[in-house]
């Protein structure tokens, strides 16, 4: 599918979660990092089906044309791909601003910062962003015109992790790798909702608020709105609010 038609396939808007002191230096060079999805908090990622992939793809010519593999020439075939998964750079997102977990995972206990990100304002960054799926099983190496295909294993995750919303963006050979982003891109920073609790904000923390008010007054962030989360009165929910 070409960039062109598949970005009018995407979200409005898509969410990124920060500790406050990572999104102080993203503000610094708005430039975002690819990460190795081998090392990423769920041991499953990047979980195949190698038995099936033998059978059903062309897989086997990594495994030396084997016609009945052993679990250990599984292994094998396992290590021989891991460089090339772990070579992949992974940018995540998300769909929401307001989930309970995702402040309290990656929001630093909701003291950190999410900004929200318009996709079709920066396609070069965003050429490769898919929604994950959630699936039961492992996925399988598909067959792409002639090359091994990798998109389903890289945009799956187990059903568990479901509640996350999230979408990728995958590109070849930037694994722990900078790329930077229009800051055009940048629609809004929200601040969690225990920005203002004194309990359990340090005067280090406070600097790096006060530090990123000071980097959204540059001319590149001019457009971008200023929330904070709120906590409804009455019920389990989150609002962000200008």
């Amino acid at each position: 599918m070409c960039l062109i038609y598949r970005k009018y396939l995407w979200p409005k808007s898509l969410y990124m979660y920060f500790k406050v002191e990572n999104a102080k230096l993203f503000l610094e060079k708005h430039s975002l990092k690819f990460s190795d999805p081998t090392k990423f908090n769920d041991p499953f990622e990047t979980a195949i089906d190698y038995q099936k992939s033998l059978y059903t793809t062309s897989f086997r010519k990594y495994c030396e044309r084997l016609e009945k593999p052993t679990p250990k020439d599984v292994i094998n075939c396992d290590d021989s791909l891991f460089s090339f998964l772990s070579g992949i750079g992974v940018c995540c997102f998300t769909e929401s601003d307001t989930d309970i977990l995702m402040w309290a995972y990656y929001g630093e206990n909701h003291r950190g910062v999410c900004f929200e990100f318009d996709p079709k304002e920066d396609v070069y960054f965003f050429n490769g962003l898919q929604k994950v799926e959630y699936k039961p099983k492992f996925e399988t190496i598909k067959k792409c015109s002639g090359d091994l295909f990798f998109d389903d294993i890289i945009y799956s995750k187990a059903k568990c992790w479901k509640h996350e919303k999230e979408w990728r963006v995958a590109k070849e050979e930037m694994a722990d790798k900078i790329w930077p982003i229009n800051p055009q891109a940048i629609k809004s920073v929200i601040f969690g909702c225990n920005m203002t609790d004194y309990r359990n904000v340090d005067d280090t923390q406070l600097q790096n608020y006060l530090d990123i008010i000071e980097l959204l007054k540059r001319p590149e962030y001019k457009d971008v709105t200023i929330k904070q989360v709120q906590k409804d009165p009455f019920e389990y929910k989150l609002h962000s609010e200008e």
